[in-house]
């Protein structure tokens, strides 16, 4: 039954070998068991610190949705004040340089009154409270109000506008002629 020295030596070799390797394993193993629950717990905190902030963030557009809507109400009142005022004069004054300079205010006045409409929509959009209202319009008015709000932007860029309207365009149309009109001012 006799086993030799050197059978007993290469059997306590491979179990030494087989015993390293097992511990080694082990380790192994055992550094990446660690290093899974560290990226986890990495994870854990990037997830919660990505809720934190979308959180922030959708607050902080609630606060500048709100602060937008606010302030054009809030603007509105005094140019709408000063366009009553400006009418006024257009509306008495026979003096041709006084009516040139009331026209002038009229439009900036418009054009103010028109990028403040703008930030509210895109206030009202972002919340989701964006409305479409339907109504009938003369649309010779509203090519009128377009070109005269456009005028003295037109003007000053050195170009003409002309006017070609098909003759077959109804008088009247169905629609939201607020959104018409700045669709067509932001064209122009």
């Amino acid at each position: 039954n006799g086993f030799s020295l050197i059978e007993y030596v290469c059997a306590g070799v491979v179990f030494a070998i087989g015993l390293w390797f097992t511990i080694n394993l082990i380790n192994i193993l055992n550094r990446q068991r660690d290093l899974n629950a560290e990226q986890q717990q990495s994870l854990d905190d990037m997830l919660k610190l990505v809720d934190v902030k979308f959180n922030e963030a959708r607050n902080a557009n609630k606060a500048k949705s709100s602060f937008l809507a606010n302030m054009s109400h809030e603007i509105r009142t005094p140019i709408n004040t000063v366009l009553g005022l400006d009418t006024m004069i257009l509306r008495t004054t026979k003096d041709e340089q006084i009516k040139k300079y009331a026209l002038d205010i009229q439009s900036a006045g418009q054009s103010l009154l028109s990028i403040i409409n703008d930030i509210l929509d895109f206030s009202k959009i972002e919340s989701g409270k964006m409305e479409i209202i339907e109504a009938e319009y003369e649309v010779s008015s509203l090519i009128n109000d377009v070109s005269n709000m456009m005028a003295t932007k037109i003007a000053d860029k050195g170009l003409t506008l002309s006017l070609n309207i098909d003759s077959k365009l109804p008088c009247r149309l169905k629609g939201d002629d607020v959104r018409i009109r700045q669709i067509l001012v932001n064209l122009l």
